[in-house]
């Protein structure tokens, strides 16, 4: 299928499955990670977010099995409040707005057959009444002070986080997801961020583009070398990546010795 082919229908995608399960074995969920791109990613690649950037994302593609130990990212201030306090955070929301009938941490990785290198793990679940379609709710915990030229209370979500809930909405056929947005100190708030079907054809053909790159990348280490230092890694490491003899073994990922919160 090429990237002009994109369309936003649901339908046309086949059924989703099972890549991982991220509570049964953390290592196999970040190396899964690393063999595609998840919801949080489609922002970078589209140029939605201020936090990133396309070579980021294309790099991150390419470290899956050349450069594993290029992964060095141990997480920050917000990864660490995503990872620690979403669960409370989303079960006061539920508490006090009781806006599903029930909800439940989602477990699984989901990928869909039709774009098996895309990926969604949203952060909870929420159920209706008699209704057994789950609806995705990402959970973010956000500083007012640092990121409220991004973040404004009581007001719609970064572009980024809205194009990721509308992906994991899509990828597990439900009409929308629900945002649950922590400003420190404050209530959680929420945002319903609905399915749009043009928006997510328009972004299908943009990730499909990226991800012809990413695959001819792999495949020419000079041109792999230069996308890696445009996204930030030392070129140091990079040419000791790029200059291992061939057939050397893998070098132990340093997130396989050391695991550590990834971002939300």
């Amino acid at each position: 299928m090429t990237a002009q082919a994109w369309s936003g229908r649901r339908s046309d995608y086949g059924a989703w499955t099972v890549r991982c399960n991220s509570k049964a074995d953390r290592r196999a969920w970040l190396a899964a990670r690393r063999d595609g791109w998840g919801a949080s990613d489609v922002g970078k690649v589209c140029r939605l977010t201020p936090y990133g950037n396309a070579d980021e994302v294309r790099a991150k593609a390419i470290l899956v099995k050349a450069f594993p130990e290029l992964d060095t990212f141990r997480g920050n201030a917000n990864t660490w409040a995503g990872n620690t306090l979403a669960t409370p955070v989303a079960e006061c929301w539920h508490d006090r707005t009781k806006h599903y009938a029930r909800v439940e941490e989602w477990e699984d990785m989901l990928v869909v057959d039709g774009v098996p290198h895309l990926y969604v793990t949203p952060d909870w679940r929420g159920y209706v009444a008699g209704d057994n379609q789950p609806y995705p709710i990402e959970v973010k915990c956000v500083d007012p002070k640092v990121h409220a030229e991004h973040w404004a209370r009581g007001g719609r979500p970064p572009k980024h986080v809205t194009a990721q809930a509308m992906f994991q909405a899509w990828a597990v056929g439900a009409p929308a997801a629900t945002v649950v947005q922590w400003h420190w100190g404050a209530y959680p708030e929420d945002y319903t961020v609905e399915v749009n079907e043009a928006a997510i054809a328009w972004a299908l053909g943009e990730l499909a583009k990226a991800w012809l790159e990413v695959t001819q990348l792999r495949h020419d280490l000079a041109l792999a070398h230069d996308r890696l230092l445009a996204a930030g890694f030392a070129p140091k490491a990079v040419r000791a990546v790029l200059d291992r003899p061939v057939g050397a073994p893998e070098p132990e990922p340093l997130h396989a010795v050391d695991p550590e919160p990834e971002g939300d």
